[in-house]
């Protein structure tokens, strides 16, 4: 029995269904019957009445049930502290509607739903903020640490200090459940009730959506809140509750606050069922765990919602064998790196071959298809032809050859009935969309072949398509299936993979260097490497103006340790057929057997599996956040061996997509809006031949590239975070430096730590004693207790002389500290003296003659010299000079060149803009058959900077020779930039703050032309009013380099431009394959445009161009057909 205005089932339902303590229930929650419910929720003036002011007998009708009794709860209104008058009714015998979900096309079998819930009708949504009895807010209170008053008012107080975090969740139980297990907790009604969108009667959007006031007064600067919505497991839910979380996430972000959100399993649907079923203590660890909005963004992109249709024991250290139905077209298999994927896709190639069937195998790294092929017994397409089996197996190919022209004449029609197969398919499509190698060039073209590849496999009866990776997402298969006409339905294998199913052979020790420098975890390398240590290095970059790149870190180790054998791998040693890393990636393991260190670049991230056993101590990660999170992870993973990571991370990402935003659909819509704008500004004069340009080229490859620039956009936000919690969610034992130091000084940088690691393994095979179906994985079991014992042997005589002198922990931190302080400005030395090296030898090189060139430029391997004369001979074309110094050299290394090219075009080269720009669309339209692919195309261009520039009034201020910030002509520029900050950032990928000084804004908008700093000349100005004047730079050797440029331009044509010269430029790009129109009223625009031109000049065209009329008309009909 209860002592409350609530019956006992009512009760119950809420303290022992949902965990709600029974004060929170006593003063929240009443029972009702007959027409009390009615008092409560028919109160709008709005609701449709009779003529004496009661209800229309239709709403009392729909409101019959309610007689029958349920329960009722409000709580306060935040808004006044008092009583709300908004509430929610629970009937015992809920409402049935129809489900009309608009596909059913017998009404009378639709499924009937219950309306669980009633709140009033016509009256705005509010959110639930319970009264909170005082024991449960003293409670609250000491959970957050702070004293809350003994008359204070609960919800008065919360406002007060925006402080307290609040959790926000959906239904009055639930925020009943989690106030009683010690959070502020606020529960709105529905996922989409937190803001209201503006809309006119026909639903259409009238204004930019906002927070609705009960939530507003609450979303205070400062103030965290954390989503707690249901844990669902239908598509459709987990879509809507995304969506509503992100919208009202980015409107509290807006006003101040941050965001996270709460995850759990879908074992558990809502939050007080998790309670009740798991204790509060479950609760707790998923509130520790909750991930930020970008991260949560960032794991959303990430995950794999398709149905699984064989679900694999996450324990099982191999995958089995797995008989998959012939009648599937498309597999997709997810599962931890080193699982066996490969080998679960031989049995399939093999059974393939048996059948008579042949097998593709695609990939977006030549080595990747190489082992691939190896693995499979079939041919690689660099030598099937002249193999014995001649392709009739099939072959493998990287996706930059799928196209007519390339070695392998692919053509999609032939592999009808085919095996294919691609590995890493989240890198193969990402390399698909984005990737700056020779694919660039004939993007349109691949994305063609790849979509009809599809279609006549799935479209053939034993056409089948496996994809794999330990990473499988919705993006790359929503991509897939969208591709054709009647996509299928996956058929996912998944072995699941999280903290709680790593093995301790798999689980890595990781020490996080989560200083704001790398300079740390340098000079912890070399001490590692002075105790004895062969460490695997994993760089960022390998340029010798980088810093911490493959370069200069190697010769830092090199003056350090001579006597040590050290192996550089980027792609200017895998390229170079002088240096030793040439060609190892075919024998990795052999190779790298032959050295103590090797340092490594991102050249290696997938495609490489490094099983040496007992060989390295140790691997070093040094992200400095140029490339993705997931590539860093990759990167660190090549190494199979389960020996200690050593891991920095910059805190935040530099290689963001498009504009840097993290909304989709956005980024979408703004690559559309930059290819239709630059087209418009280009044709101008001449607005009709647009219409002949189809910028509608597959949207569904540019929706999937948002989509995972979105992923890498959000990761480059929380970079660090990204990669930890990546690691993290993998099952890593991740441990900070500062924490290890304080516990065992400087012993964490002994190599014997991997050893122990490595006994600790191999004792637990020992006691497990099993054996592997593959044949590698056997052969590398019985050499590992040699090595191991060979390896002891080695390092004990490193560590003991170490031992002896080892330092206190604090003592070995301030050592530590300072030697950290020291690397900087050494590799900095280096960096200069390497670079000063390289200017001055591409100076001394000879130059290339034309076919040189051309012949160097395609070979893939080059040598130093090679390199050396190629950059000289670009040099010298770019700069329209016939020598070079290395002053020249070290100005083309800073980049500066697009910067120079768009100040030349602002100025001197105005005229000259039009014709390269149009050059440049006709080479895009010939090479992709007159379509354009808008990030390919949005890469390079000059006239929308040249306008938002022009817009700006920029190039005035550079004429002066001296500029600050009180001069008019600045405030005004600042002022322009603040009020079109969204262009500025779509068009030049700069950031204009509100609160960003004149001055700032004038250097910001300076980069864009290769100006990056200003000479300071001092301050002037009364005092309590002084300000910095600049300089701006010497123009003098650019209008030089401006006068060559312009010297080497070809004439420009007349004023009126040749008709018959337009006339046979418009026939050959309507003739072009594959050129159509939008719609209907594109194509009679185009035409009227034409017979308007030519209609005074056909004779002269004709003598020219016998035939034009009817040539161009047939190709109009086809292009409209």
């Amino acid at each position: 029995m209860n002592n409350y205005r609530i019956e006992e089932k009512h009760f119950t339902e809420w303290v022992q269904g949902s965990g709600v303590d029974p004060e929170i229930v006593g003063l929240n929650v009443r029972s009702l019957s007959g027409t009390n419910p009615h008092e409560q929720l028919l109160y709008s003036d709005d609701l449709p009445r009779r003529n004496d002011g009661r209800l229309s007998a239709g709403y009392l009708r729909r409101c019959e049930h309610w007689e029958l009794g349920g329960w009722y709860c409000n709580g306060i209104d935040l808004l006044t502290g008092y009583e709300s008058l908004w509430g929610c009714f629970k009937p015992d015998k809920p409402r049935m509607v129809t489900k009309n979900d608009g596909f059913d096309p017998h009404p009378t079998e639709r499924k009937q739903k219950p309306i669980k819930y009633e709140h009033p009708p016509k009256v705005p949504t509010e959110v639930f903020a319970l009264r909170v009895p005082r024991a449960i807010a003293e409670a609250i209170a000491d959970r957050y640490n702070i004293q809350i008053p003994e008359e204070a008012e609960f919800w008065q107080w919360v406002i007060d200090h925006p402080e307290i975090p609040i959790v926000i969740t959906e239904g009055a139980k639930k925020a009943g459940a989690l106030l009683s297990a010690g959070y502020c907790a606020i529960a709105s009604p529905g996922i989409y009730n937190g803001y209201r969108q503006p809309k006119d009667e026909a639903g259409k959007k009238t204004g930019k959506p906002y927070l609705i006031p009960q939530l507003q007064v609450l979303a205070q600067l400062g103030r965290e809140f954390y989503f707690g919505f249901d844990s669902d497991n239908k598509i459709k839910t987990i879509t809507n509750v995304n969506k509503a979380i992100e919208k009202t996430a980015k409107l509290l972000e807006e006003q101040g606050c941050t965001c996270k959100v709460i995850e759990w399993s879908n074992e558990h649907k809502g939050v007080d069922d998790l309670i009740v079923a798991k204790g509060v203590e479950a609760f707790d660890e998923a509130y520790e765990q909750a991930k930020s909005i970008a991260l949560w963004k960032v794991a959303r992109l990430k995950q794999l919602s398709y149905k699984v249709f064989v679900q694999i024991d996450p324990t099982l250290r191999y995958l089995p064998q797995i008989n998959i139905p012939d009648v599937i077209k498309l597999i997709g298999i997810k599962a931890r790196k080193g699982r066996g994927k490969t080998h679960q896709m031989e049995d399939l190639v093999a059974e393939a071959i048996y059948e008579g069937r042949t097998v593709l195998v695609l990939s977006h790294r030549r080595q990747l298809v190489a082992n691939l092929c190896d693995r499979f017994g079939i041919d690689n397409v660099n030598g099937f032809r002249s193999s014995e089996t001649g392709g009739k197996l099939g072959y493998g190919l990287c996706i930059d050859s799928l196209r007519q022209n390339s070695q392998a004449r692919f053509r999609p029609h032939e592999w009808a009935d085919a095996l294919v197969i691609i590995d890493e398919i989240e890198q193969f499509v990402w390399h698909l969309l984005s990737a700056d190698t020779d694919i660039k060039h004939h993007r349109v073209e691949i994305l063609r072949n790849f979509q009809e590849l599809l279609q006549v496999v799935f479209g053939s009866k034993r056409g089948q398509l496996l994809v794999a990776d330990a990473d499988l997402s919705d993006v790359s298969l929503d991509y897939i299936r969208s591709l054709v006409e009647k996509p299928p339905e996956p058929y996912i294998i998944h072995q699941p993979y999280d903290a709680s199913t790593i093995t301790d052979a798999e689980k890595w020790d990781i020490i996080n260097y989560n200083q704001p420098n790398c300079q740390r975890l340098v000079a912890d390398l070399i001490e590692h490497i002075e105790r004895g240590g062969k460490p695997f290095i994993c760089l960022s970059g390998q340029k010798k103006e980088s810093i911490f790149g493959t370069t200069n870190i190697e010769t830092k180790l090199k003056e350090r340790f001579p006597d040590h054998k050290i192996l550089r791998i980027d792609s200017e040693s895998l390229g170079d057929p002088e240096h030793p890393a040439f060609g190892c990636i075919e024998r990795i393991n052999e190779v790298l057997n032959e050295y103590d260190i090797v340092i490594s670049s991102s050249a290696i991230e997938t495609g490489v599996s490094i099983d040496l056993r007992g060989h390295f101590t140790s691997v070093w990660g040094l992200a400095c956040g140029v490339t993705s999170d997931n590539a860093v992870c990759q990167t660190l993973a090549r190494v199979r061996e389960n020996i200690p990571r050593y891991l920095w991370v910059s805190k935040v990402g530099f290689n963001k997509i498009g504009n840097g935003t993290t909304n989709v659909k956005e980024l979408f819509t703004k690559e559309k809006e930059k290819t239709l704008a630059h087209i418009q500004l280009l044709l101008e004069t001449e607005e009709y031949e647009i219409n002949g340009i189809n910028t509608e080229f597959q949207n569904r490859a540019l929706w999937c590239w948002a989509r995972m620039a979105i992923r890498i956009n959000l990761g480059m936000i929380s970079y660090r975070a990204s990669v930890l919690d990546y690691l993290a969610a993998e099952g890593h034992s991740i441990h900070e430096v500062d924490g290890v130091t304080e516990a065992v000084g400087g012993q964490y940088l002994d190599p014997v730590f991997a050893l122990e690691n490595l006994n600790h393994t191999i004792k637990d095979q020992e006691d497990n004693e099993t054996t592997s179906d593959i044949p590698e994985v056997n052969r590398f079991n019985q050499a590992w207790f040699m090595a191991q014992q060979i390896y002891l042997a080695i390092i004990d005589i490193a560590i003991n002389r170490y031992h002896d002198k080892e330092l206190p922990p604090n003592e070995f931190k301030k050592q530590k500290t300072q030697q950290a302080k020291d690397i900087k400005p050494e590799l900095k030395q280096i960096s200069f003296n390497n670079c000063s090296a390289h200017h001055r030898y591409v100076s001394s090189v000879s130059i290339l003659n034309d076919r040189e060139f051309s012949e160097l430029s395609r070979r893939q391997n080059r040598t130093r010299e090679d390199r050396a004369r190629l950059e000289k001979t670009y040099i010298c074309r770019k700069y329209n000079v016939e020598d070079v110094s290395p002053e020249l050299v070290a100005l083309e290394s800073t980049g500066v060149y697009s910067g120079l090219r768009l100040h030349y075009y602002l100025t001197v080269g105005r005229p000259y803009l039009s014709r390269k720009e149009r050059h440049r669309l006709e080479k895009f339209l010939t090479e992709g058959q007159g379509c354009l692919f808008s990030p390919d195309f949005n890469r390079f261009n000059y006239a929308q900077k040249i306008y938002l520039l022009d817009f700006l009034a920029v190039l005035p201020l550079l004429h002066k020779t001296q500029v600050h910030q009180d001069d008019p002509d600045i405030q005004r520029l600042a002022h322009k930039s603040k009020q079109y900050a969204h262009i500025i950032r779509d068009v030049f990928h700069i950031t204009i703050k509100l609160d960003d000084a004149p001055m700032v804004i004038y250097k910001k908008l300076l980069k864009p032309l290769g100006i990056f700093k200003l000479k300071r000349l001092g301050r002037f100005g009364e005092r309590g009013d002084r300000h910095y004047t600049y300089a701006n730079p010497d123009l003098s050797d650019r209008n030089q380099l401006f006068e060559r440029w312009l010297a080497s331009e070809e004439p420009l044509p007349k004023d009126d431009p040749d008709v018959v010269r337009w006339a046979l430029r418009v026939l050959e790009r309507l003739e072009s394959p594959a050129r159509n129109f939008i719609d209907g009223e594109a194509a009679s625009k185009f035409i009227k445009a034409v017979e308007q031109k030519v209609v005074q000049h056909l004779d002269q065209i004709e003598a020219v161009c016998h035939g034009w009329a009817n040539r161009f008309f047939a190709a109009f009909n086809f292009a409209i057909a």
